[in-house]
């Protein structure tokens, strides 16, 4: 990727909406870039999935993105992949594309906190399985508590009753706890329930204010990197599976420029 004719494309992965969330908010801050989604509707939720499983899904993602849609880097706009999986996909990337980047979205979520008089997670199974943020905060000498919501990914694309599932829940959060970190994605679709249903929380932590300003850095900071990307301001979606839903929100959120193309 040396020359104009080869510069490449951002790719940005996720089962289905969480990610398309995400990328709304990227392209609002680096709408020059051409991007491309991979959304994988077919195997959506992630949360509830084996490892193997999501390694498989995964990899075959990241082999269309960079092998066939000339991607220099991919977001895993997901937090299941970003935490459970990350390090081996990190070395499967490196054997298979070593030119090529591989950004998770929990760990700038992780780097963007700096204090906090405690912090809840609320994520899928998968994510606080691994442990990822109660460890990577409590290095920071940040209280940590994790919690599952295992069905609200589902609820969410499924255009489902979010303030009712979250009711269910909301005796959750310790006292004194200031903090949530909405761990997956599709949550911050949500975050006007999540803020009626927990009144109490002052800081909400939300991956789609932080990973524009995360990869714009990034792109700053790092002028090769930069120089390999291509300038025309194209999208492109691509998606495994057919949801009613997933088609109204990338509607709502891109308009005319909201084209599908199936796997």
């Amino acid at each position: 990727m040396n020359n104009e004719n080869t510069k490449g494309n951002i790719g940005v992965f996720d089962s289905g909406l969480g990610g398309l969330w995400i990328l709304k908010h990227i392209r609002e801050l680096l709408p020059e870039y051409n991007y491309v989604f991979y959304g994988d509707q077919k195997n959506v939720p992630y949360g509830n999935k084996s490892k193997n499983d999501l390694f498989v899904f995964t990899t075959t993602a990241l082999a269309f993105l960079y092998g066939e849609q000339n991607c220099v880097v991919v977001l895993l706009a997901c937090n299941t992949t970003s935490t459970a999986i990350y390090p081996e996909l990190k070395e499967w990337v490196r054997e298979n594309y070593p030119d090529r980047l591989l950004f998770g979205i929990a760990h700038p979520t992780v780097e963007s906190i700096s204090d906090s008089n405690g912090v809840m997670v609320f994520a899928t199974h998968r994510t606080v399985d691994s442990h990822f943020y109660k460890e990577s905060l409590e290095e920071k000498n940040i209280e940590t508590h994790e919690f599952v919501l295992p069905e609200l990914a589902s609820i969410i694309e499924k255009g489902g009753d979010v303030s009712a599932y979250l009711d269910q829940n909301r005796e959750v959060i310790p006292a004194g706890v200031d903090s949530v970190v909405l761990g997956c994605t599709h949550y911050g679709i949500a975050v006007s329930e999540f803020k009626n249903i927990f009144p109490n929380v002052s800081n909400w932590i939300l991956q789609e204010e932080i990973t524009p300003p995360f990869l714009e850095k990034y792109i700053k900071e790092n002028q090769n990197f930069n120089n390999k990307l291509a300038l025309d301001g194209s999208l492109i979606f691509y998606i495994t599976g057919e949801n009613p839903i997933f088609q109204k929100y990338g509607q709502d959120w891109y308009g005319d420029d909201f084209e599908i193309k199936y796997l």
